[in-house]
């Protein structure tokens, strides 16, 4: 059984702290409630007021403070050595002009992004208008005009704050939206954010509220050769995924909520001795958790004010109800929804914070979705008994995103097993579909001796909305046994999934009666496909590992399947990418990073690798190139050639920045290759290079205010 309260004043503290409005929970730590694991739905609370919320994160800490004793109990002994591993696992001239790309249509003349869902723009790390290129690499936002395709002029290179890992650009609007992280342990001592960013009750182990911020920063591109800085706001957390609709940006970011208490529990832990009283260290830890500084546990956000000063704002607000908590409990994470208008002149951020674990986010035009783990690692020893066969599930979160700059929740729904990836979710006539696996596991005993558990299996799931929860209505079961899912996709009424085990069964499922899925056909494989693109009704592009009869043989292969006969999918051709030494593709697990051009009928996908010329230990040369692939839906695969990024990585030190080819654009008769280290025009029909502009190496970021 979970170890229970032992401490007096640990019991004394926790039903004092638990609000009576949170469903579910007892007025003691003992379980006289349903486990959290065992539950099927859930709701997310809007919170009433700060003092609910300070109550339900505080109590929700003292839970997990007893599970992680126990499991510092059951490691090491009551009073044992943690050892090393006793911390808590925490935490110019040449610019095309205003045109917009009036005369050059994205899909015809030029490639843009390859996203999910049309007409939901979703960030990366280079954007075209087809007129200029706009790259954010290293510490740069570079600005290149296209004046005629196989053209590259450098026309502007603007210093950015930080790490900027993606951008969005609404050329329509003339505007540009860079995503950066900053570490706050890296800012220097006299800049404006580092005091701001300070604890109240600052300790040697937790000096700052948070380890990371994320900035935005939002450019005026009227002039693309002279960008100009609009807005900059910094959000505590690590930014995630962003996606545009017309004028309205949606960003999600994740944070995790330090707990004094909790997150320097290893400075309690040697501060009493090793070995320590575990009673001891959970009653201090109690109590650093109740006298936390609210203050210091809400996320903030920062504004830059046009006298150059910063503003601090709370993402609680003053009420606390823009803050949800789901009625199953979570862990202390946060994922934050901040909704703006790329356009507006005024800072109008529209807030909303889920408790939660780290979220897949999936969106359409008018809903976005938050699928999240409905576990946490410390509900082993607090919700769990020994025995116990446990299977994973999901809490899905619905917001409705139709109004511009705002998201307002809509409701919630669980589902048994968890999902890969964004694909895994498809919304279709106002029905989410969700692919996803079951894994059930057991906890082990004392004795360490586990009873067989049930196999893993895929499912189907089908959820609409009805009075603030997400249903189920439709369900397959069953799919693959022992097999998890790899890659999934969506259409208006089938699904695609591909797992693997040892080899990689493809399936198609009927979803035309949406209540009722049925699978429809089976082809096996060698191998596995990590993403799936349709080409049309008949056919489907694929990128994974190849394999033989003893499995995957750990090499880039393009797959192409025959779809037309649901019943019976068949394998068209394969195509391996062959690499000098082990090698990988970016585009086997990034979705943008696959590049398929239909006017053409090529495909290009990143291709990396390294070898040791000298010998296995001797220094070793990297292979960066992007590699294209000419796709005919009746003959088959064949490589068209490459793109050799190879020479502007000469250094064993290019692992700094990554030496890969990362992106690629398609602009008329030519290809447009980005890589960390240079941005290179190819010509389509011979591969000769007509133009290269190198970029600067990656390196540490320059902080500046």
């Amino acid at each position: 059984m979970p170890r229970t309260i032992s401490s007096p004043l640990l019991a004394l503290l926790l039903p004092t702290l638990i609000p009576a409005f949170v469903p579910g929970c007892s007025d003691s730590d003992g379980r006289d409630r349903e486990p959290w694991t065992a539950q099927k739905t859930v709701a997310l609370v809007q919170y009433e007021s700060c003092d609910q919320l300070e109550g339900d994160l505080k109590a929700r800490a003292l839970q997990e403070l007893d599970a992680m004793i126990e499991s510092y109990s059951s490691a090491f002994g009551d009073g044992g050595d943690a050892g090393d591993g006793g911390a808590p696992a925490g935490e110019g001239d040449g610019a095309a002009g205003d045109d917009n790309g009036g005369g050059r249509e994205e899909g015809t003349d030029y490639s843009g992004t390859n996203n999910q869902e049309d007409g939901v723009d979703e960030a990366d790390l280079v954007k075209t208008d087809g007129y200029n290129v706009y790259v954010v690499n290293g510490d740069r936002l570079h600005v290149f005009g296209v004046p005629e395709f196989g053209q590259l002029v450098p026309t502007a290179e603007v210093q950015l704050e930080g790490y900027p890992s993606q951008l969005l650009l609404d050329s329509e609007r003339d505007r540009a939206a860079v995503f950066s992280f900053v570490d706050v342990q890296t800012l220097p001592e006299e800049h404006p954010l580092r005091q701001r960013i300070r604890r109240e009750q600052a300790t040697e182990a937790m000096p700052y509220r948070t380890w990371g911020v994320s900035k935005i920063s939002v450019f005026d591109i009227a002039d693309p050769a002279a960008p100009e800085l609009q807005r900059e706001v910094w959000i505590e957390g690590w930014y995630q995924t962003a996606r545009r609709t017309d004028n309205s940006v949606r960003v999600v970011t994740n944070g995790n909520i330090l707990m004094p208490g909790l997150d320097d529990l290893w400075e309690i832990y040697y501060a009493q001795g090793s070995p320590g009283d575990l009673d001891q260290v959970r009653d201090i830890a109690a109590e650093r958790i109740a006298d936390a500084s609210f203050d210091d546990l809400m996320p903030r956000l920062y504004e830059r004010l046009p006298d150059g000063a910063i503003q601090t704002h709370s993402l609680a607000g003053s009420d606390c109800r823009s803050f949800y908590f789901p009625t199953d409990s979570a862990g202390r994470a946060t994922t934050s929804i901040l909704s703006f208008e790329i356009d507006s002149s005024e800072l109008a951020i529209d807030a909303d914070t889920v408790m939660s674990n780290w979220a897949t986010v999936y969106a359409s035009r008018d809903r976005l979705y938050l699928a999240e783990s409905a576990w946490d690692w410390w509900w082993r020893w607090s919700e769990v008994d020994e025995g116990d066969v446990f299977v994973p599930a999901s809490n899905i979160h619905a917001f409705d995103v139709s109004s511009a700059g705002r998201a307002a929740y809509i409701g919630s729904g669980r589902i048994d097993g968890t999902v890969v990836n964004q694909f895994a979710l498809d919304e279709e006539e106002g029905l989410l579909r969700v692919a996803a696996t079951t894994t059930p596991w057991q906890v082990w005993g004392d004795g360490g001796v586990a009873t067989e558990p049930p196999v893993a299996e895929s499912h189907i799931y089908v959820l609409e909305e009805d009075d603030g929860e997400l249903k189920t209505v439709g369900h397959l079961g069953g799919i693959a046994p022992r097999e998890t899912i790899f890659a999934a996709r969506f259409l208006p009424t089938e699904a695609f999934l591909v797992t693997f085990e040892q080899i990689d069964p493809l399936f198609t499922i009927d979803l035309s009666n949406p209540r009722e899925p049925r699978l429809v056909g089976e082809l096996e494989v060698p191998g596995f496909s990590t993403y799936l693109h349709p080409l049309s009704d008949d056919r489907l592009l694929a990128i994974g590992v190849g394999g033989d009869e003893n499995g995957a043989n750990g090499l880039t292969q393009i797959s192409m399947f025959d779809v037309s006969d649901r019943a019976s999918p068949a394998l068209v051709d394969t195509e391996e990418l062959v690499s000098e030494g082990w090698g990988w593709s970016e585009a086997q697990y990034e979705h943008k990073a696959f590049q398929y051009f239909a006017p053409k009928k090529l495909l290009a996908v990143p291709m990396s690798s390294y070898s040791y010329p000298e010998g296995d230990y001797g220094p070793y040369l990297w292979h960066s190139r992007l590699e294209l692939i000419s796709v005919d839906e009746e003959n088959g695969l064949e490589r068209r050639g490459a793109v050799d990024h190879s020479r502007f990585f000469d250094s064993e030190q290019d692992w700094w920045g990554g030496a890969d080819v990362r992106r690629s654009i398609f602009m008329g008769d030519y290809i447009y290759a980005l890589s960390t280290r240079a941005l290179t025009v190819n010509r389509l029909d011979d591969m000769s290079e007509v133009t290269a502009q190198e970029l600067p190496s990656p390196g540490q970021p320059y902080w500046w205010w």
